[in-house]
């Protein structure tokens, strides 16, 4: 049975009797990206819960598609459907790769009716498809055009509850008003239908044994509504406005932008805007995803929604934050900015308090002072203000990135390019010769100059052999040197990103995007200069042939404009299904090295079977998506190939004809035919080409996500100041933090001074931001608001890695490398000496066990240290941080592997022989820290506490509790 099914069901809170009855009805489903689940035509026969992927509930009229709701992993499905016998009025479409257990119909309902403890269960929760029929039921069309759904969700949460004995006495004893309250019928019985709104004088005279599932919401969640929920994300408006204007703050240089007015439709419209946009704030611009989303839109009968423009620039990589602002505030708005007019999307690039400065692709500039604006808005206007965050790709990659590195061999490209010129020449001359020797050496019967003309053919032959081959070696090394060097600055790119970049992407995916590189140095180089050549030759080749008869040329070219318009319609159809391949490879790749990573959590949960079938999924997709590609590249190049018979057996035909009838030698025939195949193959392998080339434009999208995002240590942070040896001071100013495109801050507003020499702790629960606290010192990750300073210099402005040689970190989950236990701790640095090392290693409690490895520090592991216990691994990666001999230390949960006594041996040792660095440890072992000098308490983002131990158990708030629940 699936893993995760198991483990599924163990956490409901269930006898574990049902639990085994249920076990034994589910069954695993699996649906691709797209695929239809149920339709308002098929009664539901089942009841789901989404195991992996997500769901989008869909109503369909005949003019409108409207998406009710996107349920996701642990959501129930079908349960009030199945149970009260109700229609079914809308879609269920799987919005990616889907994974359900599903129970068959006349099982669950057998179940339900047989137990009572599940029947019980089931009549006190309200599924999250129930609330969303609430408020289909109470909203309507304000919830089906609500931009955030779930934090309307979320609020009627807070608001609904099931109606139990307690509260229908209340209810009956008029403690609860009906102004503020409704109740609505979650089931069907013989006193109400299903979501029916109940008047409270109904249920006044009954008993609670007469009623089935009945909700009580409280009446303020349509406030929270209409006040706050218009929008998909409200930020302060202080964000969005100027609150006076700079002078010195950078102008937006709209008037030189050149204005495409020919827009025929919204989706030009669309795309114009953000193609400026692109240009006013000198960001990497793709219209293909942009195209791709709108034509998706368009598809399916939607309406371009202030959300749909807003997620496009979030999928260009900006900041994005939505607001309804006042006219006045509109006026002050932050610039560049996303506007309806007209209906239409629109720009906003200046606002100075008396107007507005829009572009709109059909008219212009155009200029609103506040009087227009009042004319043409009622009330407060939808605004989406755009700016950079600190991943935005602001470079294009393009080939004009490889032409740095493909100038250095420009003499060498230029020699293979003359050799290519010499062999093309030699390969004319072979069809010259045969014309002579049919011509003049057969039909004059000379085997004399038969014998001459046939060693010069066989001459040129092998001439023509030995430069093609000199030309292939000598390209073959140069591309290897230019896949090296390549290859070098891409990797030193990838390995120079922020942290954040990494968070986002599996490994597997970047490995699949690295291997990009290859495709493209192939294309630019061996294919570029084939392509060059043949291109060439081509045009001279046509001269040659109009030598011989124009008629016959033209009818040897006939076939060329079908095979463009063959290639014309056939390219895009080959660039989608080609991307869909790549994007399946990449998920197989990425899904395959995450469970081999992790293959020992695999193995232990006995998942082998499960792991398998989620990658046969994936490959299955891949497989299928590679077969759709062929067989469209297969079919073209056949269309191709009968092109070029076609042409060729017209050629023989007409030619044939005119000689016959005197106006052609059959010589000349025959050097034709053999000369218009130089001109007609390179011309129909152009198709090829073009097909190579929408690859290879995939392939500049796919690695240019890595070269166009910036480096943490761009060359303006080189030119920063070198942070000098450090005593160890550290200072947070109300510092926050948010990951890019996450709502919710991870750290708020923290202040603290971290002394040097110090010894601090750093606890509380899981997820409050103590391990982002850390790599905020690092720079690791970039703090939103506020500054950080290591002895009174703000790490924002000195240069980077002058920071981290001064730092010694350790993570809960340190990384080895396959090479021996001395690689790993020197870390590439030989300067160490034994002495320094061993050292290193009793402070650590490390010397002992390394010198019971057979080779001691010379011992070799595998990757990852697998070969070593999570201990070993932890003290390895201590000793490799404190060689160095840091003056700030930060170890996160980095003992977290080792016994108590072990750990507390290397507190003390720590503690004692590093008493001049500052020390800071993260832990859930409150143990550890009693001593500190400081502990900062965190909870939700927010630093709750700080203090010494004494000063915090006599507040008796987060640490003292914390504290109860260790001893406990």
């Amino acid at each position: 049975m699936n893993m995760d099914k198991d483990s599924y069901f163990k956490n409901l809170d269930l006898d574990k009797e049902i639990i085994k009855i249920i076990e034994k009805d589910i069954f695993l489903e699996n649906y691709s990206v797209g695929e239809e689940i149920f339709n308002p035509e098929i009664t539901i026969n089942k009841v789901s819960i989404i195991l992996s992927g997500s769901i989008r509930q869909i109503k369909r009229d005949s003019t409108n598609n409207t998406n009710i709701y996107k349920y996701v992993k642990n959501d129930f499905l079908f349960i009030p459907e199945l149970i009260y016998k109700l229609k079914n009025s809308f879609y269920y479409i799987a919005a990616n790769d889907l994974q359900l257990i599903s129970i068959e119909k006349e099982k669950f309902l057998n179940l339900l009716k047989e137990n009572n403890e599940f029947r019980k269960w089931i009549n006190n929760q309200i599924f999250k498809n129930e609330k969303i029929s609430i408020l289909n039921k109470l909203l309507k069309e304000e919830f089906n055009n609500n931009f955030d759904k779930e934090q309307l969700l979320n609020n009627l949460s807070e608001n609904i509850d099931l109606v139990n004995e307690k509260i229908l006495k209340n209810i009956q004893d008029k403690k609860i008003d009906s102004k503020n309250f409704e109740i609505i019928s979650i089931s069907k019985s013989i006193h109400f239908d299903y979501l029916e709104k109940i008047n409270f004088e109904k249920i006044l005279g009954l008993d609670f044994s007469e009623l089935e599932r009945l909700v009580i919401i409280n009446n303020k969640f349509k406030k929270f509504k209409i006040h706050k929920n218009k929008i998909p994300k409200v930020d302060k408006i202080s964000q969005m406005v100027e609150e006076s204007i700079d002078e010195s703050k950078k102008e937006l240089h709209y008037a030189d932008i050149n204005i495409k007015k020919n827009v025929c439709n919204r989706k030009d419209n669309v795309i114009e805007c953000f193609r400026i946009l692109s240009k006013l704030i000198d960001i990497n611009y793709r219209v293909d995803p942009i195209s791709n989303y709108l034509d998706f839109l368009d598809k399916n009968k939607k309406k371009y929604t202030f959300r749909n423009y807003a997620e496009i620039a979030y999928g260009l990589g900006l900041e994005v934050s939505c607001g309804e602002l006042s006219i006045s505030q509109v006026l002050k708005v932050k610039t560049p900015s996303l506007i309806i007019y007209k209906n239409d999307l629109a720009l906003v690039v200046n606002a100075d308090r008396e107007k507005l400065t829009l572009i709109y692709p059909a008219d212009g500039l155009i200029t609103l002072y506040k009087n227009d604006l009042e004319k043409i808005y009622e009330g407060n206007i939808n605004i989406i203000n755009i700016s950079k965050n600190r991943l935005t790709q602001e470079n294009k990659f393009s080939i004009s990135w490889f032409i740095p590195i493909l100038k250095e061999y420009k003499n060498t490209l230029f020699q293979i390019l003359i050799s290519g010129l010499v062999v093309q020449i030699f390969i004319l001359s072979n069809p010259l010769l045969i014309q002579v020797i049919i011509d003049k050496v057969i039909s004059q019967r000379s085997l004399d100059t038969l014998q001459v003309l046939g060693f010069a053919l066989l001459v040129i032959t092998v001439i023509e052999a030995v430069l093609s081959s000199i030309k292939s070696f000598i390209l073959s090394e140069t591309t290897n040197r230019i896949d090296q060097k390549l290859g070098i600055k891409i990797i030193d790119h990838l390995f120079r990103l922020p942290l954040e970049y990494y968070d986002k992407r599996s490994i597997g995916e970047l490995s699949n995007r690295v291997g990009e590189l290859e495709k493209i140095r192939n294309f630019l180089t061996s294919q570029g200069i084939n392509t060059f050549l043949d291109a060439s030759f081509s045009l001279f080749y046509i001269f040659v042939l109009f030598l011989y008869s124009g008629k016959l040329t033209l009818i040897a070219l006939s076939v060329i404009p079908i095979q463009i318009l063959i290639t014309y319609y056939g390219s895009p159809l080959f660039k989608k299904q080609y991307r869909k391949a790549a994007i399946n490879n990449a998920n197989t790749q990425s899904y395959l090295v995450e469970v081999l990573s992790g293959i020992q959590t695999v193995k232990t949960q006995n998942a082998e079977t499960s792991s398998r079938w989620r990658w046969q999924n994936y490959y299955s997709k891949f497989i299928k998506s590679t077969y759709q590609k062929t067989i469209t590249a297969v079919s073209l190049n056949q269309l191709t190939q009968s092109l070029q018979k076609i042409s060729q057996l017209i050629v023989l035909w007409y030619g044939a004809i005119m000689v016959l009838n005197g106006e052609f030698t059959l010589g000349q025939l025959i050097a034709f035919r053999i000369i218009s195949g130089y001109v007609t193959q390179p011309i129909l392998r152009l198709s090829t080409i073009w097909q190579q080339y929408q690859e290879i434009k995939i392939s500049f999208e796919r690695l240019g996500d890595i070269v166009n995002t910036p480096k943490e240590n761009e060359s303006k942070d080189l030119g920063k100041i070198q942070l000098p040896s450090v005593e160890g001071n550290i200072l947070f100013d109300n510092v926050s933090f948010k990951f890019i495109g996450d709502s919710k801050t991870t750290l708020n507003k923290i202040n603290c001074q971290i002394d040097k020499n110090s010894f601090v702790g750093i606890v509380g629960k899981s997820g409050s931001g103590k391990s982002t606290f850390c790599k905020l010192i690092s720079r690791l990750y970039v703090p939103n608001e506020g500054s950080i300073l290591i002895d009174k210099y703000d790490i924002q402005k000195v240069e980077i890695s002058s920071i981290r040689r001064q730092l010694g970190i350790v993570s809960q989950d340190p990384l080895l490398f396959a090479g021996t236990i001395r690689d790993n701790i020197c870390f590439g640095d030989e300067s160490f000496s034994d002495k320094e090392i061993v050292e290193a290693s009793k402070i650590c409690c490390a010397h002992e066990f390394i010198m019971e490895l057979p080779l001691g520090y010379n011992t070799k592991i595998s990757e990852k240290g697998s070969s070593l216990s999570g201990g070993q691994r932890q003290r390895i990666a201590l000793v490799r941080a404190l060689l160095k001999k840091p003056k700030i230390i930060i170890l996160d949960e980095a003992t977290s592997a080792l016994d108590i006594e072990t750990e507390q041996l290397f507190v003390k040792n720590l503690l004692n022989k590093f008493k001049n660095s500052t020390i800071i440890i993260i832990t859930h072992r409150l143990s550890n820290v009693i001593n500190a000098d400081k502990i900062l308490v965190f909870e939700k983002g927010d630093l709750s506490e700080q203090g010494d131990h004494e000063s915090l158990l006599k507040n008796k708030s987060v640490y003292y509790s914390l504290l109860n629940n260790e001893e406990k």
